[in-house]
């Protein structure tokens, strides 16, 4: 993996990077996070994942507050995170695919909707 660089002036420039086949960034808004393996970074906070196979993190706000979530495949557990690293009680959940966050109801709560089993899905209310 390579990180390109365009200048000003119009020069390209690599930069090879030291990170695993499975690493993903995103940016959003003042939101930069990245995953390598089970290294997850948040605004430069470094959350250690268990051990697993993760989906790209997605970077989502609602009511105001960006979150950051990120599901384990073969565990089947979705995570949630505030911006400043830390879990958001009542986390992992049970989710069989990546989110959609927001509110809902417009109760001012978030919600989180994911697959379940087959032809299910689920709506949690986080807290």
């Amino acid at each position: 993996k390579t990180k390109e660089t365009i200048s000003q002036d119009g020069k390209v420039s690599s930069q090879s990077l030291q990170v695993s086949e499975n690493y993903s960034f995103k940016i959003h808004g003042r939101t930069k996070v990245t995953l390598d393996d089970n290294l997850l970074r948040i605004n430069g906070q470094l959350v250690e994942l268990p051990l697993g196979v993760y989906s790209d993190p997605q970077i989502f706000t609602v009511n105001k507050k960006t979150y950051i979530s990120i599901t384990e495949i073969r565990e089947n557990k979705v995570y949630l995170y505030k911006t400043d690293g830390s879990l958001m009680p009542n986390f992992p959940i049970y989710g069989t695919s990546q989110i959609d966050l927001g509110d809902a109801n417009r109760n001012k709560k978030v919600n989180v909707l994911v697959k379940g089993q087959a032809k299910e899905i689920i709506l949690y209310q986080a807290n």
